[in-house]
């Protein structure tokens, strides 16, 4: 990896941005790491006083060739898409991988598979984090976005390569701390029932969406449940508490092996953002990056791109309100699932399972990676979960586990749609999908999927 010769190009790019002198466009493909990294270059510019505006990116070129006239930052863009593309003005591509493309009087481009990284070391967050901090009035506020990008794509992920500098720099400047604590989703909104409750990484048979089992294991702690002022949270737990917690989830765990496929640890450690208050959603990466991808999931990309730029009040109590609710759903979907396993259909390359309107079809794509997740499902093949949304329209989420190679899943349900000439917009990337589809189209649909997945 060559940190330094991506540095000098994060410095060429960022001094020509920062030359410029008509409004900047910022444009975001509509994926986590693509909105977080153009909060950052919009967050600079706000604090340089540097007029500019943000706007989404579609399936084609249609967005930037109507806006071709201002310099424009594209964040994310398929970079096929852009080789026949002549802007009128300059344009500053940040991608993963430039494959054979090169810069030319227009196009200036930066990526970070050229300097030896990949998508787990280092994100477009992280170009746009180094190019800002070349000019940026102040870091302490971009600092945390690459980290808050990596845990809405993988969330408990080790800090490595480029997210490991950045880290480093974010705990010298005293603007993060890391420490050990119970890795569950929602500790700062959550009481400590409800967490167990609502859990859905991991997601704990027997105990998960069943408040009556649940209590009545946890009577059987030490554990006070309440505090003076109210609910306490897992962030109020001492030590000794946060041991006993764990050995019981332990216990759990290996009473219901049949469900799970690996062993999970439930301490471990976390990123703190040292700026915001302890029962907030933003206090620390895990349910800050969840959050944002829930809100990416319901289509909300303006309130995230909000509350990342600072606007909080009515949008972070809207953020949060959707953290929890997400939590629930999912954790209710995958109880339906649980209790009606043999409803599941195996066919050669793919499981599916086919709900009523119990199951939550705006987290038909999270509900299935939670059962591969948490061992629920068998992750050795893909599986897809279809929901109704309407009537005559049913939505399909298809998630496969990365420890397989069968194909970029969202490319292979585009071809599966567009043979069948079904107009649909469908999210996701090289190991989930979702998308909805007229109800008679399902079961073709989903055999065409099983198809493909090995190119039959």
């Amino acid at each position: 990896m060559d940190f330094q010769t991506l540095l000098i190009q994060a410095e060429i790019i960022a001094n020509e941005i920062k030359s410029l002198d008509q409004v900047i466009q910022i444009a975001y493909n509509k994926d986590a790491d693509s909105i977080v990294a153009s909060c950052i270059f919009a967050r600079c510019f706000f604090d340089m006083e540097m007029p500019c505006t943000l706007f989404a990116l579609d399936n084609s070129l249609d967005q930037l060739s109507r806006r071709n006239t201002n310099p424009t930052i594209v964040i994310g863009m398929d970079i096929k898409l852009i080789t026949n593309f002549t802007p009128k003005n300059k344009l500053f591509l940040f991608i993963r991988d430039r494959e054979d493309y090169t810069d030319n009087e227009y196009i200036k481009i930066i990526d970070y598979s050229s300097f030896g990284y990949n998508d787990r070391n280092a994100n477009l967050s992280c170009l746009a984090y180094f190019v800002c901090s070349v000019f940026a009035p102040n870091l302490e506020y971009i600092i945390t976005m690459p980290l808050l990008s990596l845990h809405s794509q993988h969330l408990y992920s080790d800090y490595e390569g480029l997210f490991e500098i950045i880290s480093e720099d974010a705990l010298e400047g005293e603007v993060i701390k890391v420490t050990k604590s119970m890795s569950l989703l929602g500790s700062s909104l959550f009481s400590i029932s409800e967490i167990l409750e609502y859990s859905t990484n991991p997601f704990f048979p027997g105990l998960s969406c069943n408040s009556k089992s649940l209590l009545k294991t946890l009577s059987k702690t030490s554990i006070n449940l309440e505090a003076k002022d109210g609910i306490r949270h897992i962030n109020s737990l001492q030590e000794e508490e946060v041991k006993e917690l764990n050995s019981l989830l332990i216990l759990n765990q290996a009473s219901n092996r049949s469900h799970l496929e690996e062993e999970f640890i439930f301490i471990k450690s976390k990123t703190i953002f040292k700026a915001e208050s302890k029962v907030s959603i933003l206090y620390n990466s895990w349910d800050f990056g969840v959050a944002v991808q829930d809100a990416i999931n319901r289509e909300r990309y303006n309130l995230i791109i909000k509350v990342l730029l600072g606007n909080r009040s009515k949008n972070l109590i809207d953020l949060q309100k959707m953290f929890i609710q997400e939590r629930k759903a999912i954790s209710l979907s995958m109880q339906i699932i649980s209790e009606r396993l043999e409803e599941i259909i195996e066919l050669k390359n793919m499981r599916y399972y086919i709900g009523d309107n119990k199951v939550s079809w705006y987290n038909a794509k999270q509900t299935a990676t939670t059962c591969l997740a948490n061992g629920l499902v068998t992750s050795d093949l893909p599986f897809a979960i279809a929901a109704p949304y309407k009537s005559n329209i049913m939505s399909i989420g298809l998630k496969a586990s990365k420890n397989h190679e069968i194909g970029n899943i969202k490319e292979i349900c585009e071809d599966v749609v567009n043979q069948r000439k079904i107009s649909t917009v469908i999210s996701g990337g090289k190991y989930s999908a979702q998308f909805t589809i007229p109800k008679e189209e399902l079961e073709g649909i989903l055999l065409d999927i099983n198809s493909k997945l090995k190119g039959e």
